[in-house]
């Protein structure tokens, strides 16, 4: 089973997750850090490796209107 990385290829290795690993809320909080690899608060479901899974974030694009 594939661990659902962003990237597994050794050049561009990345071990973030992606939506829909089977890692994400699979771990224990049982001797796992309190934040994970990018400084980050793990939640009370952690994930399996070293990122907790974040949803991506919605980005608005508002321009500046000036009179």
């Amino acid at each position: 089973m594939a661990p659902g990385l962003v990237s597994t290829a050794i050049d561009s290795f990345n071990a973030h997750l992606v939506t829909g690993s089977p890692t994400i809320n699979a771990g224990t909080s049982s001797g796992a850090p309190l934040d994970d690899s990018d400084g980050r608060l793990r939640d009370a479901l952690p994930d399996i490796g070293a990122y907790e899974w974040r949803p991506a974030a919605a980005w608005v694009y508002l321009p500046v209107i000036r009179r």
